[in-house]
């Protein structure tokens, strides 16, 4: 929700020409702003991304709340930690960069309020900007839940931009907040940031068409903000059941607080250059400041000037700079695309003092999380054991170039998770509860062991039915850490037993050929418990899954969905067996690609490794085959994702490039003849493609029914805590 401000800046914008453009690589003055990006290189894009966007997850762990919900009294509004209002200036900063506006806003820096004289409600002029804000988002969290069993529903909706003072919470300084702020329901910090700018939320209505929120965070002279926030309960936390999370985003400046040295320009969203997929819209906008667009018409083109219609063009004044948005197809607003997708844009007919009357650039949106560089290695084919130097190309702004050496070796292996061997696996379940269980109860009294050798097994459950962080249930997931080269026939084998688990909840066995970009499911496991049945698995159960044979390595997970309805949590019932058990996986007629050894190098100067014994960390010897692969750090990232605290929010995984594959060779005889000249080394035929990054994630975009923001609760009732499983309890004995 927005509050509209006509021509708050108007008198300080006088017609100049455009800001210069960004200087080469991203550039940062602090940790939060004073960012630049050259959009115009992909890779700079990408390392923005790697190492400022990501930066702000696992925001939920860093709120630290003081506030409560058991009443609003004064102070019950409570404060966030300064790391966690970081996070929120640092996303909001990061998109500022990408659309072209000033980076270094700040965040509750101590501002007071901003009160107009029609104001109908006037607290203390000392008020900070971020007590109003953080007693604005008490007040929205509040609307449409009781707060005691005396009192009924709320009579005032908090989401008001003109709250009445009948509303649970409302003070002055929540009245200002809301009055002068963006306002989100069930989401907080950077996740709300991200939803303001793609204004995609909440379904089709006034204020998303005219992209108020977006346009009051991209206000080129804004330069302060501050934030509010409640971080949501789970059902399980709470006595009155799941709490929504909340946002108040003070967005409305005072004039003093205007940086009127920031000249006019065209800031369009998504914005130019390369632009980061994730965060695209339906929403499309340029805004220009003093600008007249009531006659202006907008033209998409695809890069090969295929033509895109465009719909629901709206011209509204207000919300900060003047703009004009427009509706793209559904295709246009996805948030993922199979490779870089381009597309031109022209606005013409625009009118104004000084304002130029057409505007034309080309939006490319990537996956962040892949680096587009087609990276390869020059060498011989059969180096003698002596070993052999290699040649590579340097990835552009990359920190730095990584050479591994792999052999492929037969699938001996098995992951039992036991504490020894260490399983190799990557763990993205939520970090409440152990991914390798020694579980031996089905439920109290009824002794039953959930693991099929030794003492543990992997379990998939899920720890809530309502994670805040997410507005739903997140997914829980491991991936075995291990690159397979399926054969003729090859199957990934394993044992299950399923506990305590509905049918609306699901394992799904996945793989993938792309290092992690996208997976494809190769079985479904559902649950057995029904409204009338809690049935468990009496034992393990044998399972092999087929994988088809692949030249490219293949790696795998396990990942346990809910698609609605009711459910077991483990919060509900934390001495039962609830979920899905997964012991002894192995693989048959596969082969793995086992890392011996690596040679990382950061000098932009080095363009060529050594492949020898020393650094392959074993002994060369006659008829060996090695993979010599190499990859890129952009960012920062190139290592295994880690485990996560609170939902996952890991490192992405720096896949490997194309593989060199190469045979050891003799030395040659001693003789006068010259040895021959071993051919150059082409790509084999078992290269994988571009390099890439994980594009794995559990929470899903602030969108669809697992999400409530600026909606009343009547649009989507809040699971209460007795909501988490309405079936019949596990059988105790």
């Amino acid at each position: 929700m927005i509050f509209t401000r006509h021509d708050l800046r108007t008198a300080l914008l006088a017609a100049s020409s455009l800001l210069p453009g960004m200087a080469a690589g991203w550039t940062a003055t602090a940790d939060s702003y004073g960012f630049t990006v050259d959009t115009s290189v992909r890779n700079d894009v990408v390392s923005f991304w790697q190492s400022v966007y990501l930066k702000s997850e696992g925001y939920q762990n860093r709120i630290a709340w003081t506030g409560n919900y058991d009443t609003l009294l004064a102070g019950a509004e409570g404060t966030i930690s300064a790391a966690f209002v970081t996070d929120v200036e640092r996303r909001t900063n990061f998109i500022r960069a990408l659309c072209g506006a000033p980076a270094s806003s700040r965040f509750n820096t101590g501002a007071t309020i901003n009160i107009f004289p029609e104001d109908t409600y006037k607290p203390s002029a000392s008020t900070t900007k971020s007590a109003a804000a953080q007693r604005s988002a008490l007040m929205v969290q509040a609307t449409g839940r009781p707060i005691s069993p005396q009192q009924g529903q709320n009579s005032g909706n908090g989401l008001s931009h003109d709250p009445i003072p009948s509303c649970y919470g409302w003070t002055t300084a929540a009245w200002n907040a809301n009055s002068k702020g963006n306002l989100a329901y069930s989401l907080f910090g950077p996740g709300a940031i991200d939803a303001y700018f793609r204004e995609d939320v909440g379904g089709i209505s006034g204020w998303n068409v005219d992209v108020g929120h977006r346009r009051w965070l991209l206000n080129l002279q804004s330069t302060n903000f501050a934030t509010g926030d409640t971080p949501g309960m789970t059902s399980e936390a709470s006595s009155k059941g799941a709490m929504p999370a909340s946002n108040a985003l003070y967005v409305i400046p005072k004039l003093a607080e205007l940086n009127d040295t920031v000249l006019p320009k065209f800031v369009p969203y998504p914005g130019a250059g390369f632009f980061p997929a994730p965060l695209n819209t339906p929403y499309w906008s340029l805004s220009y400041p003093g600008a007249n667009f009531n006659a202006a018409t907008v033209s998409m083109t695809t890069a090969d000037n295929v033509p895109i219609t465009v719909s629901g063009v709206t011209r509204n004044q207000g919300y900060g700079d003047n703009a004009i948005v427009w509706n793209v197809p559904t295709a246009v607003a996805a948030k993922s695309f199979s490779a870089d997708t381009t597309y031109k844009v022209t606005v013409s007919g625009i009118s104004g003092i000084g304002v130029p009357t057409s505007h034309s650039y080309t939006v490319t949106l990537i996956n962040p999380n892949r680096s587009a560089d087609d990276l390869a290695l020059s060498g011989v084919a059969t180096p003698p054991m002596t070993g052999a130097s290699y040649t590579f190309t340097r990835a552009v702004g990359s920190d730095a170039m990584e050479v591994g050496f792999f052999q492929p070796v037969d699938s001996t292996w098995v992951e039992g998770a036991e504490d020894s061997p260490t399983p190799q696996i990557i763990d993205r379940t939520d970090s409440t509860y152990p991914l390798r269980a020694n579980v031996t109860l089905t439920n109290t009294g009824s002794p039953s062991n959930y693991f099929r050798t030794g003492s543990k097994a992997f379990r998939l459950t899920f720890p809530t039915n309502y994670e805040p962080y997410i507005g739903g249930v997140a997914d829980q997931i491991f991936e075995i850490n291990r690159e397979l080269l399926p054969g003729a026939g090859a199957t990934l084998n394993f044992w299950y037993r399923r506990g305590y688990m509905t049918t609306t909840s699901g394992l799904l066995v996945e793989s993938s050929a792309d290092g992690g970009l996208t997976w494809t499911n190769r079985l479904t496991i559902l649950g057995r418990a029904t409204s009338t049945a809690s049935n468990v698995d009496p034992a393990f159960i044998s399972q092999a899954v087929s994988l088809p044979p692949s030249s490219a390595p293949t790696r795998v997970r396990f990942r346990m969905i809910y698609t609605g309805g009711s459910l077991y949590t483990l919060g509900a019932q934390p001495t039962a067996a609830t979920g899905i058990f997964i012991d002894d996986i192995s693989a048959t007629n596969c082969k793995s690609l086992e890392k011996r050894g690596a040679v990382e190098s950061t000098s932009a100067a080095i363009t060529s490794v050594d492949f020898n014994s020393t650094t392959a960390q074993t002994t060369l010897q006659g008829g060996q085959i090695w993979w010599l692969r190499l990859r890129s750090k952009l960012g920062g990232m190139a290592a295994p994702p880690r485990r996560s605290q609170g939902p996952p929010t890991c490192s992405r995984l720096r896949a490997w490039s194309t593989a060199t594959t190469c045979r050891s060779r003799s030395m040659p005889a001693a003789s006068g003849r010259k040895a021959r000249k071993p051919p150059l080394c082409r790509r084999s035929s078992m290269a994988r493609g571009p390099t890439i990054f994980s594009a794995h994630s559990t929470r899903p975009p602030a969108q669809g029914p697992s999400a409530w923001p600026w909606t009343a609760p009547a649009i989507r009732s809040i699971p209460s805590k007795s909501t988490g499983r309405s079936f019949p309890p596990p059988p105790a004995t």
